[in-house]
Order: C-alpha cells, then structure tokens, then sequence
C-alpha cells in the first residue's frame, strides 16, 4: 500500500479521498477542472454521477458557485425522480 496522496483528489469523504479510478475517469475530471460546462453520457456503472456530486459537494463545501450550482442540481434531482 502506498503513502502517496493521489493526484486527482475531488473531495474528502467520510471513507476517505475520492478519485478517478480508471482512465475514462481521469479524462472526465481533466474536462470538468478545464470547462465550466460539461455533459457526460456512456453505460452505466462508470461513475459519471458519482464523479459529479463529488465535484458539486466539493463547490458546497469551498463555497464556490454555490448560487450557480444549487438550482442545477435541484432541477437534475427532480428530473431524476420523473423518470422513475
């Protein structure tokens, strides 16, 4: 086991750092640190969800686009919940 901090921390959870785990995953955290728009499709089960409430927890937290961030949030939660 390594002692090495990873390169690409999104936020520190309660279980710990969150990071990219695979090659699609580095690529999609390189595209949303150097855009400020981005909309991500592919399979299921390849983290593009979890990647981004990551990201959006992290802006809560460091208070940054906190007004800009919430109401995008709140209409992709509703629209989440309409399609169930």
């Amino acid at each position: 086991q390594s002692n090495q901090l990873p390169k690409e921390v999104i936020h520190y959870g309660r279980k710990g750092a969150i990071v990219a785990r695979s090659k699609g995953q580095h690529s999609y955290i390189d595209t949303v640190n150097n855009n400020d728009i981005v909309l991500s499709i592919g399979p299921a089960g390849t983290g593009k969800t979890y990647i981004a409430v990551a990201f959006a927890i992290a802006a809560l937290e460091n208070k940054k686009l906190i007004h800009t961030l919430l109401p995008f949030m709140m209409l992709w939660v509703i629209s989440c919940q309409n399609k169930n």
